[in-house]
């Protein structure tokens, strides 16, 4: 039997390929999700009160010094995913020559991504309907069921943390659509996804600067009351130069 016979379809190539992107996108949108949800449970521990006066004592108590250790260890798990393991999936895109796709291949192909980017901007879209839904429980916790503004901050967190995970997950799929379309048109290789290790390397410093800002304005500063918002407006900064990268430059 001939090499090219023992030799994959272009297809389970292609959605193996793609599946390994899919993997990538879930457990950085986690790793994210994750830090922004670390953020809620930091400012649960430093005070539950919500007593602007206590957050403002230039003492550090052991429940700061918790909150950013919390903060630093999933900074730490976030960058590993981002900078380390991420990178080594890439570079797999482009190794091994794909399968010579048949007509009937191509067909496929061009349909199915108009199906997952219909699919993808379903998830942006859900992921926004998230984000506005985090504010509209953060304002019915505060004014409606007076809840400790610690709580309401933890809680909104949580839910921007899940449409940040969604639209992170959702981008890294859509994106590994668009690498299998042009894979038809020229070979693949390492160089396909070199966008997207640029948007990982990024997102890793993003959140490694942000760290380090979250521990000065917290044990230096003391401005306890403010500093969950880093979390948040980075994760939504980072959301959308990712939706800038993918869905409107595309592979360019």
């Amino acid at each position: 039997m001939a090499d090219t016979d023992l030799k994959p379809s272009f297809i389970k190539q292609i959605t193996e390929r793609i599946e390994g992107l899919e993997s990538l996108g879930k457990r950085a949108g986690f790793s994210t999700a994750l830090l922004l949800i670390g953020a809620g449970i930091g400012r649960l521990a430093v005070n539950t009160s919500a007593d602007s006066s206590q957050l403002q004592n230039r003492s550090i108590s052991g429940n700061q010094i918790l909150a950013c250790i919390i903060e630093i260890c999933l900074t730490l798990l976030a960058v590993y995913g981002y900078a380390h393991s991420s990178q080594r999936r890439l570079q797999r895109w482009g190794e091994g020559k794909l399968s010579q796709p048949a007509e009937q291949d191509r067909s496929w192909l061009k349909e199915e991504y108009r199906q997952q980017a219909r699919r993808y901007l379903l998830q942006l879209l859900g992921a926004g309907i998230t984000w506005l839904l985090s504010l509209l429980i953060y304002f019915i916790l505060r004014r409606g069921l007076n809840a400790t503004e610690s709580t309401a901050v933890f809680v909104l967190l949580l839910t921007v943390g899940l449409g940040v995970y969604l639209h992170i997950k959702s981008s890294f799929g859509f994106y590994g659509w668009q690498l299998a379309l042009r894979a038809v048109r020229q070979p693949a290789s390492p160089e396909d996804t070199k966008g997207l290790r640029a948007m990982l390397k990024f997102g890793a410093v993003l959140w490694t600067c942000l760290t380090i800002a979250y521990l000065i304005l917290g044990l230096h500063l003391h401005q306890w009351t403010n500093t969950w918002l880093l979390y948040p407006i980075a994760g939504l900064t980072y959301c959308l130069l990712l939706t800038w990268s993918v869905a409107i430059r595309g592979l360019h």
